[in-house]
């Protein structure tokens, strides 16, 4: 399925080592309430060979709401050699969160496992904004 020519309501950023349970329940949920055209969710939302980065991209720019989920490990996820994601600009969910920060998107935080939203110190630059927004827990 591809974006259509109706915007996307909801783009559901997650991290799969943290979080694709859940998010997989979330967008289960929000397609009860909206048609899932209307849901930008990675991989049900892309054609195979789709260019990733710029059909996210026009994911983030044509949606109204951008959920980030944040689980126990989205802070802290590893890369192959032992740094930070999120302290990687090629991190997909730092480009994700990046964009609809800079856009100036409707975001919410949604936090599970009783995880808080990382205090802006934790946070690289570009995604400090982050802790302005009201999360959904």
């Amino acid at each position: 399925m591809a974006i259509t020519d109706v915007d996307p309501l909801v783009f559901v950023s997650y991290r799969r080592s943290d979080a694709a349970g859940h998010a997989r329940a979330l967008y289960r949920d929000l397609c009860r309430r909206f048609d899932k055209d209307r849901i930008f969710f990675d991989r049900e939302s892309l054609e195979a060979g789709s260019v990733f980065p710029e059909r996210l991209r026009e994911g983030i720019q044509s949606c109204r709401v951008f959920l980030a989920l944040i689980g126990p490990d989205w802070l802290d996820a590893r890369s192959a050699d032992g740094g930070r994601r999120l302290d990687r600009e090629d991190d997909v969910v730092r480009q994700e969160l990046a964009t609809a920060l800079d856009l100036g998107k409707a975001i919410i935080p949604v936090t599970f496992d009783d995880t808080p939203v990382p205090p802006a110190s934790d946070l690289p630059p570009p995604l400090r904004a982050l802790v302005d927004h009201d999360v959904l827990m």
